[in-house]
């Protein structure tokens, strides 16, 4: 008996033996993977030497330790398993990309390809695993520090002569001074960049306003008609500065007023005074936001109301859950929805949808005419756009647009298999132009350079079609490239790219701009010289967030695309379907940036990460329920 103990023991000892083994194993690999390029084929470049390296390694290996110990019954769902892979296998192609342009083209370099699929699948399970287990231990103990800590400074504040009316007011008006404190934060770029950031994408809707280029729908007509009034207003009182900045200013109350009901919203909903307190922070000191602040692009505003409409949406499913929805609820949600339409174009792909899910459910449960209102309002905007577009003379906005990934596949295909194209495929394609030239267009990261070549008044979506479908059959691996190099910035963890990478668009595009060089002096605005010390070290502020470890994740747009996707997940595992639909407009937003012309810009991606504190209040109601 007892020398049968001693073999359970000593068995025991040698699982752990090898387990031990296998992480520390694991952790080294972790390390090649994160630290070294995919382009490094020889091992002598490898640069993990020194006692950096070690130290990464040693903390990896104390990760897996402690994520094996706790188990989380969460992750043995099916579907979690699966995201976990595909995590690894688009964030592998995505750094491939990134490095070499391609995917591996010999048996070494795809093991090194299934060797990264695999170490980030495991990585991305234990951090997640461990970040849960903490966050549902520690998080509850430093929220309760949090508020305690807030309790005693407004003690001390209310001993102090004056200051004691101050918190009382504040207190009693919560929103008020949630919105002027984001304001506020702003205000110091809203002044320094006066009147404002302005490049291309806002002149020409100001020069379609004024009559002197075509009226196009290529930025919503709405748009349009706002920047360009507040441009010819200024021009009437004698200056263009004056009007964009009035622009400006209005436009910020605005964003700062919803942002701030954001805030409200999650208090009201008893989530954690630390998250709301941070969430406040994220729309205040977050430099991409006061940078945004200052730039005239519609991106500022159609950010701001995305966040309203998912904050509408999430209100909506707390009434459909509770059986207590009113005409009101439509009133909210279809008018979020029709403003965020006609600010962005892209706004129909994801709002339609959402409203049509809305409206079913409605149906089912015996809301008809809360249904009907709701979609009336959608569709109001329908007519909108066409009575608009018909009494303005507006034409369409082209197709291209949302062409932008089979553009790219054809036209990669040119580039790289140049060679062993057909006779009758480059027949085919010289009906587009001379295919040197289209292969010297060519830009992984940016369909703008090709657009013009797939598209014009003899070309559209239909025609495209043709050689698409066609090439599709002989080259699917270069379409796979295709796809991933244009828009792996949003969902891979690749470095960011350089700057004026993506024609200036991919990246965090801080625009400082105001002038351009395709237009005069008498038609741009103009900075304020004196302000310019103000202006640089607003731009430091912004490149001295981007290297702090934490603070830069904000600002990280893969991660924001895996939370929204594992939340989803988490409502379906819980088979909490009704709160499935806010996660559907954040995924069906990211799906709008992949289709984008351009590959990781941030400026199309603000809307998603404007709206994700909203995602907090879903979590807490999906805690109220199991609670209750």
């Amino acid at each position: 008996m007892e020398s049968m103990d001693l073999k359970n023991e000593s068995d025991s000892k040698l699982k752990v033996s090898n387990c031990i083994f296998l992480d520390l194993i694991i952790s080294i690999v972790t390390v090649w993977v994160l630290f070294v390029s995919p382009e490094i084929t020889n091992i002598k470049n490898f640069s993990t030497y020194g006692i950096k390296y070690s130290l990464i390694a040693i903390l990896i290996f104390g990760l897996y330790k402690k994520s094996g110990s706790i188990r989380n019954e969460l992750f043995d769902y099916i579907l979690f398993k699966v995201a976990f892979i595909l995590f690894g296998i688009f964030n592998t192609a995505g750094i491939y990309m990134y490095y070499k342009k391609s995917f591996p083209d010999s048996i070494f370099g795809w093991w090194d390809f299934v060797l990264r699929v695999f170490v980030y699948a495991v990585l991305f399970y234990k951090c997640l695993n461990l970040l849960i287990y903490y966050f549902k231990g520690s998080f509850e103990t430093f929220d309760s520090s949090f508020v305690e800590k807030i309790c005693n400074i407004e003690q001390n504040f209310k001993k102090r002569i004056g200051l004691k009316e101050i918190i009382e007011v504040a207190n009693r008006h919560r929103y008020l001074f949630i919105t002027v404190f984001i304001f506020l934060c702003w205000l110091p770029w809203i002044v320094t960049f006066y009147p404002a950031s302005i490049e291309m994408d806002t002149y020409w809707p100001i020069e379609q306003f004024l009559g002197i280029k075509e009226k196009s729908n290529h930025h919503p007509w709405t748009y349009v008609l706002i920047v360009g009034g507040f441009y010819d207003l200024g021009l009437k009182i004698g200056d263009k500065n004056i009007g964009m900045f009035l622009y400006i200013l209005i436009r910020d109350v605005i964003c700062a007023a919803i942002y701030g009901t954001v805030v409200m919203s999650l208090l009201e909903k008893n989530v954690k005074r630390a998250v709301c307190f941070a969430v406040m922070l994220f729309y205040a000191i977050t430099p991409v936001f006061g940078a945004y602040s200052k730039h005239a692009f519609k991106n500022t505003l159609a950010a701001a109301l995305f966040s309203l409409f998912m904050l509408m949406a999430v209100e909506v499913v707390g009434h459909l859950k509770n059986d207590t929805f009113s005409w009101k609820n439509s009133l909210r949600l279809g008018g979020s929805a029709f403003a965020l339409c006609v600010f962005l174009n892209n706004g129909i792909y994801v709002t339609v949808p959402i409203v049509v899910i809305i409206c079913f459910v409605l149906v089912m449960k015996r809301k008809v005419r809360t249904a009907l209102l709701c979609f009336v309002i959608m569709l109001s905007f329908f007519g909108y756009h066409k009575l608009g577009m018909m009494y303005f003379g507006i034409t369409p906005s082209s197709q291209a647009e949302a062409m932008a990934i089979p553009m790219q596949q054809v036209t990669r295909t040119i580039k790289y298999n140049m060679a062993t194209l057909s006779d009758e495929d480059k027949e085919m394609l010289k009906e587009y132009g001379d295919l040197n030239s289209i292969s010297e267009a060519y830009d992984p990261l940016i369909s703008d350079p090709i657009k013009t070549i797939w598209m014009d008044e003899h070309h559209g979506a239909r025609e495209l079609m043709k050689p698409w479908c066609r090439l599709l059959v002989k080259y699917p691996m270069t379409y796979i490239e295709a796809f991933i190099g244009h828009s792996y910035g949003y969902y891979a963890f690749t470095p960011r790219e350089k700057e004026h990478a993506g024609n200036g668009n991919s990246g965090m595009t801080l625009f400082h701009w105001v002038k351009d060089p395709i237009y005069s002096d008498e038609f741009t605005c103009d900075y304020i010289d004196g302000f310019e010390t103000g202006r640089k070290l607003l731009e430091k502020w912004a490149d001295l967030w981007d290297v702090i470890p934490i603070l830069n994740l904000t600002d990280t747009m893969p991660l924001y695309t895996w939370s929204i996707v594992f939340m989803g997940i988490w409502m379906i595992k819980r088979r909490k379907f009704l709160m499935l639909i806010p996660v559907m407009a954040s995924l069906l937003m990211i799906l709008t940036c992949i289709a984008s012309p351009v590959n990781g810009c941030f400026r199309y991606f603000s809307s998603v990460a404007a709206a994700f504190p909203v995602l907090f209040a879903l979590v807490k109601q999906d805690d109220r329920c199991t609670c209750e």
